[in-house]
């Protein structure tokens, strides 16, 4: 076995572990809300195929996530906790890949952490994993990722006819991330700086990122036929205005992920102060990091404005989700928290290497209580899932389903 191959294989199994000892608690979590929906119609495409083309969740197509989940249901029924143990395997299949995507520009060390920081959660509280609803997330995120790689390979190979076949693929993997969720379609933004350090020519470039480009237009072309997903906001100027200012809040919530509905807030009365502060002083804080980022953009590394640029284009989607008020859910954030790990993991090694004796004890000691504090966080969200999932609004729901898929011959 290969040294990468090797690196590879040591990497999946530390993020398997980190990722059952974050989640393994909710793998007895229940059903709640969207699930309910998605469970009907999952019922109801075993016996028509027809129903996988529907859009399950309005305003939303995503063909391929709603057949990833009439498979899990057909394959687990109704035992929830099933569903969380596929999310957290696919979890650490992503934390894999992004091993894989990030060694060559970042290095082996810093793609390592950004993969076990990703494991544990950073940057998205662990709820794209412990609500069954979420797969589209999980999956949508698998081929970017798969996507990102085989355009590197296309970008690295010697031979025309090898270059073109990596390339196909990738615009497959593209096609198959935007049959999964919207927010794919900024992967052409990671995929193009990931090509350029290793471009054979300008026209080698634009001829792969073409590739996409056409993959991705074909996308919104069916979407604005179906009126459906991007093409339900496409004449709401407010909500393109809206997008950077939204995508700096929720880079926020990211960084400081501190919220006056998290549980932790509430310990004591100066906690939950502190974060009604935070949370008014977020839209200053959002303008500051990106000041700092446009600073570490221009005096950063080629593998920094790559990290910069892609975490920024799958951030600005979030901008168009139709929330209630000013409620951000970091569970969205699940694709952009691969390229904020990838940043964390750059300048912790970039301090590391940098600093003395003091401050890499310093560095220790930070890491460890971030990682002690993500842990804990999403136990507690992990608590708070469990209890929706065992309400009286869902235990009734799920009742209700059973009965209707027992059939009416069942007394009530």
């Amino acid at each position: 076995m290969s040294q990468r191959r090797s690196l590879l294989v040591a990497v999946a199994s530390a993020a398997l572990l980190c990722s059952l000892f974050v989640f393994f608690p909710g793998f007895d979590n229940g059903f709640w809300r969207d699930d309910f929906r998605l469970l009907e119609r999952s019922d109801a495409a075993q016996s028509d195929s027809r129903i996988l083309w529907q859009r399950w969740v309005e305003p939303f197509n995503r063909p391929l996530a709603q057949a990833a989940f009439a498979l899990e249901y057909r394959w687990w029924g109704l035992d929830s906790g099933r569903y969380i143990l596929t999310n957290t395997l696919l979890h650490v299949l992503n934390a894999a890949l992004l091993f894989w995507l990030f060694m060559g520009p970042l290095g082996a060390q810093a793609a390592a952490t950004a993969a076990l920081l990703f494991a544990l959660g950073f940057g998205f509280y662990g709820k794209a994993i412990l609500w069954a609803a979420n797969l589209p997330e999980l999956l949508s995120t698998t081929f970017v990722l798969a996507t990102g790689i085989a355009a590197h390979r296309a970008q690295l190979a010697r031979l025309a006819p090898q270059r073109a076949a990596w390339m196909g693929l990738a615009g497959i993997l593209l096609a198959l991330a935007l049959a999964c969720k919207e927010s794919g379609i900024m992967a052409v933004v990671m995929v193009g700086g990931l090509m350029w350090p290793h471009r054979r020519s300008l026209k080698s470039v634009i001829r792969k990122i073409g590739v996409l480009v056409v993959v991705c237009g074909t996308y919104l072309m069916v979407q604005f036929l179906a009126q459906s997903g991007v093409a339900q906001v496409a004449d709401d100027p407010g909500a393109w205005l809206a997008m950077p200012m939204r995508a700096l809040r929720l880079a926020t919530l990211m960084v400081l992920p501190i919220q006056e509905s998290v549980l932790l807030v509430h310990a004591s009365p100066i906690a939950a102060r502190s974060a009604a502060l935070l949370d008014q002083v977020r839209p200053v804080l959002g303008i500051a990091l990106l000041a700092a980022a446009g600073l570490w953009f221009l005096r950063g590394s080629g593998a920094v404005r790559w990290l910069l640029a892609s975490y920024f284009a799958f951030l600005l989607p979030f901008g168009l989700i139709n929330l209630p008020g000013d409620w951000l859910d970091i569970r969205y954030a699940y694709l952009p928290s691969t390229c904020f790990c990838g940043l964390l993991a750059l300048a912790l090694r970039m301090g590391w290497l940098r600093g003395g004796g003091l401050a890499r004890t310093l560095i220790g000691i930070l890491v460890f209580i971030g990682v002690a504090a993500d842990v804990l966080l999403v136990r507690q969200l992990e608590s708070k899932y469990d209890g929706f999932g065992r309400s009286p609004e869902s235990t009734e729901a799920l009742h209700q389903f059973e009965l209707r898929r027992a059939g009416p011959h069942v007394v009530r």
